[in-house]
């Protein structure tokens, strides 16, 4: 449907001669569109069998050809912005089943985030742009996709995904476990220098009562000192304390 929508506004372009930025910016659409449903239908675990949506692809395109090259320019712009505004509600209304299923189960899991932002920034750039030129072909139908896609971001911050959730709360139990093992680690540290430390503070109060005593045998106490003098008085001499 993208690349659909990109298309006619292609022949839109050409026919209002709106080269650049509208043709230029759709082609791109159309590339990237076209790359989508090849990838989509490449690589998707559900299998589905893409050549209706080709086949469809193929007649709307056909359908604007056909208008832009039939009618003179003016009503062809007038015919194909028209047949651009429906399938641009179109694009833009898709979601509303998604919203109403998020409504009911509070949960935005169905609606992709990058999507509704990119969805918004565009059709807000086109609602300006349309504005500037004064084409209500363009400003208009981009109008109404900035409130579907104002709406759906409303709905992905009011209902955040439960997985996201999950996630956070995880990372958060994450990061409380590490600061209690940092914190059991420096604690453990702390008992092993005070273990260290005490047993270094023994060893030097065992050393130092080892010094003293071998001080003390050295040193002759008061007792000693009082035989010592009486021996010595007979001998003609004497020690004073």
């Amino acid at each position: 449907m993208i690349a659909v929508n990109a298309g006619i506004w292609c022949f839109y372009g050409v026919v209002k001669g709106d080269y650049f930025p509208l043709l230029f910016t759709n082609l791109i659409g159309v590339v990237a569109g076209v790359h989508h449903l090849y990838m989509y239908a490449k690589h998707s675990n559900r299998k589905y069998d893409v050549r209706p949506f080709v086949l469809m692809a193929v007649v709307m395109e056909a359908m604007a050809l056909s208008i832009a090259a039939t009618y003179p320019a003016s009503e062809a712009a007038a015919w194909l912005g028209v047949y651009g505004c429906t399938v641009v509600v179109m694009l833009y209304g898709a979601p509303l089943v998604t919203m109403r299923d998020v409504i009911k189960s509070q949960n935005s899991k169905a609606l992709s985030r990058p999507l509704s932002a990119l969805g918004f920034i565009c059709s807000l750039v086109w609602t300006m742009y349309g504005t500037l030129i004064g084409d209500g072909y363009i400003y208009y139908p981009n109008g109404l996709g900035v409130f579907f896609t104002t709406a759906q971001l409303s709905l992905i911050v009011i209902f955040p995904d439960d997985g996201d959730l999950g996630k956070t709360s995880k990372k958060k139990s994450m990061k409380s476990h590490a600061g209690d093992d940092s914190i059991s680690s420096d604690t453990g540290g702390d008992y092993e220098e005070e273990e260290e430390d005490g047993g270094q503070g023994a060893g030097r109060f065992a050393a130092d009562d080892d010094e003293e005593g071998k001080m003390g045998q050295g040193v002759p106490s008061s007792l000693e000192m009082v035989d010592l003098l009486h021996d010595t008085q007979g001998h003609g001499w004497a020690v004073s304390i």
